[in-house]
């Protein structure tokens, strides 16, 4: 991707085929891959490419950036990822569900967030913060129903923290998408986010890969048309 990235045309770009293994398959959801083997490659045989967009993330352990294609989580769903990677022997959104237990059990302060988008600087207190091209993240929790990976940006959604009570009720809500109807959870779109911790760090991913686990200071952007991929 990072070679593809640095053309300045379209001309002869390679086009992405994917075949959703993993353990969540939400970058294949957000794209409108089918989720199934046989459905997944009959795309790549008879789908046609189409353009999206791509993600970019800067700070903790990727200073210079790390891409992404489906989204970035701060926050409770980071640990949640971290905790998920440990059960080796659960995987999907099983693995998910007994990560977001765990670690509503324990639980861990909020950092004090300065967010910056749209030329406007707001202070949080945030229990998540998710950053997404895409729609779903781990399984089964819709953190941006509404995102369009070919809109030039990204979609925003974040909740802030309270009681474990009501970090539980609001879970449910993101097995449904509905979240935004809650007073504690807004949601907004934006081509770039800056978030930096006043109080405390950032836990990161970005795809599911660890961004950083204590970081301070975050930049992501959206490059529009970034990335050819073969669908239906």
């Amino acid at each position: 991707m990072r070679t593809k990235l640095k053309r300045d045309s379209h001309e002869n770009e390679p086009v992405l085929g994917v075949i959703p293994i993993g353990r969540g398959n939400d970058f294949a959801y957000g794209a409108d891959i089918p989720l199934t083997l046989k459905d997944s490659l009959n795309a790549i045989v008879h789908g046609k490419p189409a353009h999206m967009d791509v993600g970019l993330v800067k700070g903790g352990n990727y200073p210079d950036g790390r891409y992404f294609g489906n989204g970035i989580g701060v926050g409770f769903d980071t640990i949640v990822g971290l905790e998920a990677a440990k059960m080796k022997h659960i995987h999907g959104a099983a693995a998910y569900f007994i990560g977001a237990l765990k670690t509503l059990m324990l639980y861990p302060s909020a950092p004090d967030v300065e967010l910056t988008y749209n030329e406007v600087t707001s202070r949080y207190s945030p229990a998540l913060i998710s950053i997404m091209n895409g729609k779903r993240m781990g399984g089964s929790f819709y953190m941006t129903p509404d995102a369009n990976n070919n809109d030039g940006v990204l979609n925003m959604c974040l909740t802030r923290q309270g009681s474990r009570r009501d970090l539980l009720k609001t879970m449910l809500y993101y097995l449904k998408g509905t979240q935004n109807s809650l007073d504690n959870t807004f949601t907004a779109q934006s081509s770039a986010f800056m978030l930096k911790a006043v109080n405390g760090s950032l836990a990161v991913h970005a795809d599911g890969e660890t961004i950083c686990e204590t970081g301070k200071e975050l930049e992501v952007e959206c490059i529009p048309n970034a990335l050819k991929i073969i669908k239906l």
